[in-house]
């Protein structure tokens, strides 16, 4: 059945119209199965709405419901392949990409056996596998593009690589998680979205909004002949004449994009509601940007009765400008939610980790060191006053040193200069507990300074998370 396209320049019509053609399709029917339509969703907000809708209409809710997440696919087609974890996936492409940059004369300047450390190639690959490209396509296409001796090389060793690799997953059973959307274009191809739907005649798609990595996936949507599929999308302004019902019918001849080339039909909603244009305020820093926001929405609220939550503020980024504008709305006593984000390394347990290896190549020189046995995350904390001496007195480097200046201490301490460290604070009691926590610590970071590839850095920074070493896990 032909795929038909819904737009609209307003996300709000484009749910109104895909959420209650949905529901009026569906009716009472409660389920659990002979669903007349299926929804596809992107996101779990649309699904609050979805059922806010169903609510407002008195439904008391279905058995199986006839909605799916996007994320859900695998398990609507029944695909259970396992999928390979992303670390094992990419020190798989590094490894079969040395081998095939080997054969085609791509090392390293310093004899590496990783050119590009693999990684590079792996970008390639998430353009091809979402599309299902196999080997032989891709082989075809390159040979008509051409070019010099090195052009050739490298495209044969991409060729190679991403032939290896896909031989590697079918061999083990596996599929690399980006080309989920191919492996469902397969089973639409071979007649499974009928009963993937429960036998649904109508598939509706929302929150999708581009055909990247997913062109084959609505290939095969539009070429399938078991269900019809309408799919609502966001679009620009398009001057056109409305009709008594609402929709608009373009002048235009041709597709205007490619989400068109694919489709039989499109069908243009008219926005409800007149659009304002926005309004710009300039402003000299992002301070007082957040500043005029909060005031700006204070005034709404107080002057013009809008209520709190009919106010949303969209900003830059979810890190600085959602964090600076939440709190000047704080300050100013206007209630506020947000999603605030971190970064990963920003996140103490994790931070602490990453202390740990700088201060471990920096060849635990005192400020490294001291932040890494100052943290409540490796173990019991050690009492720095000793440490903090010693470094006083000299530069050791590498935890050997630190341990051989602490029993130095430990025999003055003991001698007739002994009265100096105690005047510091320093006793022979603190030195003896400094000896042997450090002693323990020693131990439980031996080996952090070696050598290692990739793959071994991996295996002993996941042994550090699970608690292998310092008890971290417990910790945290």
């Amino acid at each position: 059945m032909p795929l038909k396209l819904v737009r609209s320049d307003s996300n709000a019509a484009l749910w109104r119209a895909c959420s209650s053609r949905f529901l009026d399709e569906l009716g009472l029917h409660a389920g659990p199965d002979e669903y007349p339509s299926h929804l596809w969703l992107a996101h779990r907000t649309q699904r609050d709405l979805l059922l806010d809708a169903a609510e407002e209409r008195d439904l008391k809710g279905w058995l199986a419901p006839p909605f799916s997440f996007l994320s859900e696919l695998p398990a609507l087609f029944g695909i259970d392949r396992r999928p390979i974890g992303l670390l094992t996936g990419r020190l798989l492409v590094s490894r079969l990409a040395a081998g095939a940059g080997r054969e085609h004369g791509f090392v390293g300047a310093t004899g590496s056996e990783t050119p590009g450390r693999g990684h590079m190639v792996d970008r390639a690959l998430s353009e091809l596998l979402p599309e299902g490209v196999m080997p032989a396509e891709l082989a075809s296409a390159l040979e008509e593009l051409g070019g010099d001796d090195f052009t050739r090389r490298r495209n044969a060793w991409l060729l190679d690589t991403y032939a290896a690799y896909v031989e590697h997953l079918e061999t083990t059973g596996q599929f690399d998680p980006r080309s989920i959307h191919s492996l469902v274009a397969d089973a639409i191809d071979g007649g499974a979205l009928p009963s993937a739907l429960g036998g649904a005649g109508r598939l509706h798609v929302f929150g999708v909004t581009s055909l990247r990595g997913r062109t084959r996936l609505f290939r095969a949507l539009a070429a399938q002949a078991g269900c019809e599929v309408i799919v609502y999308l966001p679009s620009d302004s398009i001057e056109t004449d409305v009709d008594r019902e609402g929709a608009v019918a373009s002048d235009e001849s041709g597709p205007r994009d490619e989400w068109e080339a694919l489709a039989a039909s499109v069908e243009d909603l008219a926005s409800r509601g007149s659009r304002r244009a926005p309004k710009i305020q300039p402003v000299p820093d992002a301070v007082r940007e957040a500043e005029w926001v909060a005031t700006r929405i204070k005034r709404l609220i107080v002057d013009e009765g809008a209520r709190p939550h009919e106010i949303a503020v969209i900003a830059r980024s979810g890190r600085d400008d959602t964090r600076r504008v939440h709190d000047a709305l704080r300050r100013t006593g206007v209630p506020s939610t947000a999603r605030l984000r971190s970064r990963l390394h920003e996140v103490p347990a994790l931070r602490a980790v990453l202390q740990l290896f700088s201060a471990a190549s920096d060849e635990w020189s005192w400020t490294p060191l001291s932040a890494v046995l100052g943290s409540p995350y490796f173990g019991r904390s050690i009492d720095l006053r000793a440490l903090d001496m010693l470094a006083s007195r000299s530069r050791p480097r590498g935890l050997a040193e630190w341990l051989e200046g602490v029993d130095e201490l430990r025999a003055e301490a003991r001698s007739e200069r002994g009265w100096i460290l105690r005047r510091a604070g320093v006793s022979e009691e603190l030195l003896d507990r400094t000896s042997t926590d450090l002693a323990l610590f020693v131990e439980a970071a031996r080996g952090l300074t070696d050598s290692r590839d990739e793959a071994e850095w991996i295996s002993t920074t996941r042994g550090i998370l699970r608690g292998e070493r310092f008890g971290l896990r417990e910790r945290v």
